[in-house]
């Protein structure tokens, strides 16, 4: 399985992304002022970033505790590899999965619960547990975070 072509990026854009990462809602004229480029600029390699798909979107990292989210588990998952395309469509639709992943090792998949209590985590495990094809399953509650990061290391 290959990768897709890294985008090429220049110092300019590898800038801008460090700082949107940082902080999304700083203002244009901040950026350009930090990078010495023209707001107008700013807002054209945006848009370039964000149409080529190196930008995916903008949105607020909620505190999941803060809401109420307070039980996470991260499963792991065996299934008949001929089922494996129906198998990702039915998990990726399962409400408290925030995160399925294609994996080698132990695992065929692992995925990222997170629910309010024990008995929305068990629901939602037995969900999981009775999709057609996946053949066991094992269940890592987690006790504490110790680093969860969404910003990405730009070379």
């Amino acid at each position: 399985m290959s990768s897709p072509p890294a985008e090429e990026l220049d110092e300019i854009d590898k800038k801008l992304l460090k700082i949107l990462q940082q902080d999304a809602k700083t203002p244009y004229a901040k950026i350009s002022d930090e990078i010495g480029i023209s707001e107008a600029t700013v807002h054209l390699r945006i848009k370039r970033l964000l149409k080529s798909g190196v930008i995916l979107g903008f949105q607020a990292i909620v505190n999941p505790k803060k809401v109420g989210i307070n039980y996470m588990a991260l499963t792991g998952l065996n299934i008949k590899p001929s089922e494996s395309t129906k198998i990702l469509e039915r998990l990726s639709k399962v409400e408290n999965v925030y995160e399925v992943y294609v994996t080698a090792g132990r695992y065929n998949i692992v995925a990222k619960v997170r629910a309010k209590d024990s008995s929305e985590l068990l629901d939602t495990l037995k969900v999981i547990e009775r999709i057609p094809g996946i053949t066991s399953m094992d269940v890592m509650l987690v006790l504490s975070t110790i680093k969860e990061e969404t910003r990405i290391r730009i070379p």
